[in-house]
């Protein structure tokens, strides 16, 4: 089997997140996919996030539609900061026999020197790099080059449709009142008004 895991904060859930994970799931031809939101992601520890029952369930709306991507409470069941890599360890002891895809983004993946056992995580499991043409290009080229070498890296990049704008962008477009179709699910949409999220 192959398993994709994909981690984030998710707060909230929109229409990048979800290109990202089916095209991940499209052109390396996983099986099925755990997306897995952060408790307390290493590089936002000041930053406050919506509850995390909250991000569960928008992340539960949005890939509704698809069988083969689940959302796990892995991180969010945790007191401890997530790091990628005891996540990734728990899901290859989980599933020891499966081939473990890591999917991110390539603004994260060009900071993945700075993550914590970073060359365990890049010898030990695939990584899938969701890009957009014309993005940083020659960067991440020379980075991926370098990383392959230096840790025998399988790095594949995925060519997937990116939103310009950021999670504080969109927070302040719901505080706003905008129309939110062009970034969210409507049905992540819906739940974030009947919820009074990040408002």
């Amino acid at each position: 089997m192959k398993t994709g895991i994909f981690g984030g904060t998710f707060d909230p859930v929109h229409h990048g997140h979800v290109e990202l994970c089916r095209q991940a799931e499209r052109e390396a031809g996983l099986d099925r996919i755990f997306v897995v939101p952060a408790r307390l992601q290493p590089f936002k520890l000041e930053q406050k996030t919506a509850d995390g029952q909250h991000r569960i369930e928008m992340l539960r709306l949005a890939f509704s539609a698809d069988p083969r991507i689940q959302v796990s409470d892995y991180e969010l069941s945790r007191e401890e900061i997530s790091y990628t890599i005891h996540t990734l360890r728990a899901f290859q002891e989980r599933f020891p026999e499966d081939e473990i895809y890591f999917i991110l983004g390539t603004d994260a993946f060009m900071k993945i020197e700075l993550w914590r056992n970073y060359g365990e995580l890049l010898k030990n499991y695939h990584i899938l790099v969701g890009v957009r043409p014309g993005y940083r290009e020659e960067e991440l080229e020379r980075l991926i080059r370098r990383l392959e070498q230096e840790f025998q890296a399988d790095i594949r990049l995925l060519t997937n449709k990116e939103l310009e704008i950021s999670s504080t962008d969109l927070k302040e477009k719901i505080r706003q009142g905008c129309p939110l179709g062009a970034w969210l699910p409507d049905i992540v949409e819906r739940y974030i008004k009947e919820h009074a999220l990040y408002t």
